[in-house]
């Protein structure tokens, strides 16, 4: 009897677990298919989008660090013509294999518009490039200097720009299509959960009646259960705190279980992971069949290797495995250890070497007995040994005897664990001369040897002295600049000299700056700007275009644009800054935030209207708030079809395309027309409503006015345009300040050293009279900018009606002298417009500089005429300067006509200012100027300014 009740107990739990099994398997059936749908959106995202950003990437790497890269590296000495034409193939190449395999993924629309218009860029750029290629290979250093100055960075930006846009169009499409994958994953939770209950519903009344038979076979499976709950524990125990990430693998290559550090690993959680097999996270090129992982799983007790493993991010992490089969024959075990940071140490090692053995420097690791064990080549090359009889000797045998002592000392603190900084002392070259060397040394302390980089600063002691000398002249050659010029010593940030400019801005006097540190000061509100900058000094030897924020005295905070450069000064490392005040442009700036923030907090509080409307388009149902937003009242809408009120009419069918896809659509712009035919710009939110069976209902929908939002995007544009074009032209103009005062200063200096090497009377008498004329050319310098910097800064006058006729007449009387004969003729055509509401001295000093330039640069057969016609256009007064002059050519010349210090005519003594400060002008009046002309025939000028 109990062996009969056993077995009909037994019957019943079989029954009982087919059902449950049939229901698992169905359940299994359905997430496998789930599982796959997502699998192959993902394997889309990753070829379609993943692959062509690395390219892009490849590409745009190869631009900035391979060509333009190398191009400011020849352009800095730093090596070759050869090394560096080199590079610049190399990354051509990686540029076109890159671009051809993203030519050959798929392109969206969009894209496809992105891509024809970057390559027009590449082709812009290509062509630029081969011109520094020829510009090296012919060791062309003025051409290689201008094409890196003027085409260079003007050609790559605007391609580097698209190219971002091209990445950001794969990140957009990527996180689309990582948004669809959720909503799949979502839907199928959903059915996962139904199915689930469904299962529970049959299978709960059915286990109760079938459990209830064999009670006691139930309390010895509780005594089981527990004894396996216990084992499980001790499993999971063991699982969890490995150090390592530990995978069980089935015979279908599915993971059975894994520890919290594989989830960790590789961004998954537990259930993520267990749904994944192998194959998924394998690289695609390393992923070897399930046949043949198990043969060799077979064939070896343990199976090593090193592979990549993808991530949930899509990123690759390199990892070593362990895998060894378990005692059923149908599993194994994975230990999966993350091995980046080992790759990345080897690498860093491999780096640390190519720089030894590549520095300019004198790099070399001693032994506690004084002995050289390492040298790189410059260390044999400098002093002119062989590495061998470097090594022979110990290191005091080099050194100059008066330095022993010195030297002796340095290395007792490098024994107590002090660094060595700038140390000095000579060193003696195997042809028996000594050189000066400064060193930085530190002691290892876990073996006592001594990690030392030198550097020969031979020539640097010999010009030292002059240097001192020519401090003085220097100071008197910046004191007058009109911006602060600044010059500190990099070590600590003690201030050398500064001029009355930053005297102004810092609210300091000379007394209280001089020899004091920043530190001291405390100028810096930043102290980690110091540390930047002189980071960036200690890289690229300048600074340009830079905002720092500086504490003058009294605690005020100003702001400065820094253009900066690394110079030598009495044998120290010093930073030459040249600081422009744009406190008011940052006081502009943050302004425009807190206005932002205004109509903001007005944009969030406007009612919105709440509508609902079936299928057709016909409204059931809105609002009253309606009326503040189009016109018409609630009463007059409802009943009414949407598509009355559609200023485009194409958005309807837009929405509703969206909505019978994804059931809602999101903040969708568009414009409404009003009850007075006005366009209102509107945001939408809605949702389609479906009934019972799924079958689609209506439409419930929220409308946000947002027209003062868009009138706030168009104004804050305008704002932040103007804003970066000042930004602009104050980085220009301390890029000039820097530049142009730098050669008669380097001039002076060069002079002066000539001075004081006891030059004959006759040299004498003509090197003083060169120090007078780079002295004249200096001030000459300091003036124009300085009326440059007036011009751009300091308006102070009215504006007033000017009379254009009365005006010519007022230059004419003033230029007769610059008329050459009677036949000159100015034609003027006033007709349209005499007057023009503006600055008298701006608009006479704009036709002053047009007339006189079309007087000075005549055809020398030719009568001089000069035609001036004025128009109106969209309230616009243009008025139009034309002459029969030489003519310009501007596919030659056209990008440079309005910079400062251009001159294209170099047999007619001319300043290089006129047109620049006529541009500036104009600017500053807000109106535009441009040019057209051809050689021989004559020039014609276009200026347009508001009325």
């Amino acid at each position: 009897m109990i062996l009969k009740n056993k077995i009909r107990a037994s019957q019943k739990l079989y029954l009982l677990a087919f059902i449950l099994s049939l229901f698992i398997i169905g359940i299994g059936f359905y997430g496998i298919n789930e599982m796959r749908k997502m699998n192959r959106q993902m394997q889309t995202l990753y070829a379609d989008r993943m692959i062509p950003l690395e390219q892009l990437n490849n590409i745009r790497y190869a631009y900035l660090d391979g060509i333009i890269a190398s191009a400011e590296q020849i352009h800095a000495k730093q090596f070759s013509n050869a090394i560096a034409l080199q590079q610049i193939e190399a990354s051509q190449k990686s540029i076109k294999i890159n671009w051809e395999a993203y030519m050959k993924t798929y392109l969206t629309p969009e894209e496809t518009i992105l891509v024809r218009q970057t390559e027009v860029f590449m082709k812009q750029s290509d062509d630029i490039v081969e011109q520094l290629k020829l510009a090296l290979q012919q060791e062309n250093e003025v051409e290689l200097s201008n094409i890196i100055k003027n085409k260079l960075y003007i050609t790559i930006n605007p391609l580097i720009a698209q190219l971002d846009a091209l990445v950001s169009i794969q990140i957009k499409v990527g996180q689309k299509l990582y948004e669809n994958n959720n909503e799949v994953y979502e839907s199928a939770n959903k059915k996962f959960l139904f199915l689930i209950a469904l299962s529970l519903g049959f299978a709960l009344p059915f286990s109760y009646y079938l459990i209830r038979n064999v009670n006691g076979l139930i309390k010895n499976l509780r005594l089981k259960n527990v004894e396996i709950t216990q084992s499980e524990e001790k499993y999971h125990s063991i699982l969890e705190h490995a150090g390592d990430a530990i995978f069980i693998i089935a015979e279908d290559n599915s993971i059975v279980d894994a520890n919290q550090i594989a989830c960790e690993l590789l961004g998954y959680s537990e259930e993520e992971l267990l749904r994944k097999k192998t194959s998924e996270l394998n690289a695609s090129d390393q992923y070897t069949a399930i046949e043949d992982q198990w043969n060799q799983l077979r064939q070896n007790t343990v199976l090593m290797d090193e592979r990549f493993l993808l991530k949930k991010d899509g990123t690759m992490v390199e990892v070593e495995i362990s895998r060894k089969i378990l005692a059923d024959g149908k599993s194994y075990i994975a230990i999966v250890r993350d091995i980046t940071e080992r790759k990345r140490a080897k690498e860093q090692l491999k780096t640390y070497k190519h720089f030894f053995y590549n520095s300019n420097d004198l790099a070399s690791i001693s032994n506690t007995d004084g002995y050289l064990e390492i040298v790189n080549p410059q260390f044999a090359k400098i002093l002119g040994y062989t590495e061998e009889e470097l090594k022979k000797n110990k290191v005091f045998h080099f050194i100059h005897p008066e330095d022993i002592e010195a030297t002796t000392q340095e290395i007792e603190k490098l024994k107590l664990g002090i660094d060595t900084i700038n140390f000095v002392n000579r060193y003696r070259k195997a042809d028996g001369k000594y050189l000066w060397f400064e060193s930085n040394a530190t002691v290892d302390p876990n073996n006592g040897k001594l990690y030392s980089i030198t550097r020969d600063i031979t020539e640097r002691k010999k010009t030292e002295d002059l240097l001192r000398e020519s401090e003085i002249r220097f100071s008197k050659a910046f004191k007058s600049a009109p911006v602060s010029i600044i010059v500190s010593r990099i070590s600590d940030g003690t201030l050398f000299e500064v001029n009355e400019a930053t005297e102004k801005l810092l609210n300091y006097t000379r007394e209280e700056l001089i020899g004091k540190s920043t530190t001291e000061l405390n100028i810096w509100v930043n102290e980690n700007d110091r540390d930047f900058l002189v980071n960036e000094l200690a890289e690229k030897g300048q600074l340009h275009g830079h905002d720092f924020r500086f504490r003058a005295k009294g605690g005020k905070t100003v702001i400065v644009n820094s253009s900066t450069e690394l110079i030598e000064l009495g044998g120290e490392q010093c930073f030459l800054c040249v600081l422009v005040d744009i406190t008011e442009r940052k006081e502009i700036e943050e302004s425009l935030k807190i206005s932002e923030k205004k109509y903001r907090n007005i944009f969030e509080n406007v009612q919105d209207v709440f509508y609902q409307a079936n299928l057709d388009g016909k409204i059931l149902e809105v609002s009253p708030s309606v009326e503040t937003y189009i016109g018409y009242k609630r009463d007059e809408l409802i009943g009414s079809l949407t598509e009355n009120f559609y200023w485009d009419s194409s958005d309807r069918e837009k929405i509703y395309q969206v909505l019978q896809e994804h059931f809602k659509i999101m903040d969708y712009e568009f414009l409404l027309k009003s009850k007075t035919g006005e366009p209102i710009y509107v945001s939408l939110n809605a949702r389609l409503i479906t009934g019972d069976e799924n079958t689609e209902t209506h439409v419930d929908g929220v409308l946000r006015n947002i027209t003062e939002k868009k009138k706030i995007e168009l104004e804050r544009e305008k704002m932040v345009t103007d804003i970066l074009h000042r930004n602009k032209k104050s980085e220009e103009f301390s890029f000039i300040v820097s530049h142009n005062l730098r050669a008669p200063v380097a001039a002076i200096i060069g002079i002066t050293k000539m001075l004081n090497s006891n030059p004959t009377v006759a040299e004498r008498i003509e090197l003083e009279q060169s120090l007078v004329t780079s002295a004249e050319k200096l001030d000459q310098i300091i003036r124009v900018l300085n009326e440059v910097l007036q011009i751009r800064t300091q308006i102070t006058e009215s504006k007033e009606d000017v009379v254009f006729s009365e005006l010519i007449s007022q230059i004419k009387s003033g230029i007769f002298h610059l008329i050459p004969c009677e036949n000159t003729q100015i034609i003027t055509d006033f007709t349209a417009t005499d007057t023009i509401f503006s600055l008298r001295s701006f608009i006479k000093s704009i036709f002053y500089n047009l007339i006189s330039n079309s007087i000075k640069f005549k055809q020398t057969d030719k009568d001089i005429i000069i035609w001036i016609k004025t128009s109106v256009e969209d309230e616009k007064v243009r008025i139009h300067f034309k002459d029969n002059g030489r003519g310009l050519d501007l596919d030659k010349f056209g990008k440079k006509i309005f910079n400062l210090y251009e001159r294209f005519h170099l047999d007619i003594e001319s300043n290089g200012i006129g047109l620049f400060m006529v541009k500036n002008q104009v600017e500053i009046l807000g109106g535009t100027i441009s040019v057209e002309s051809q050689p021989g025939i004559g020039t014609e000028f276009i200026i347009e300014l508001p009325i």
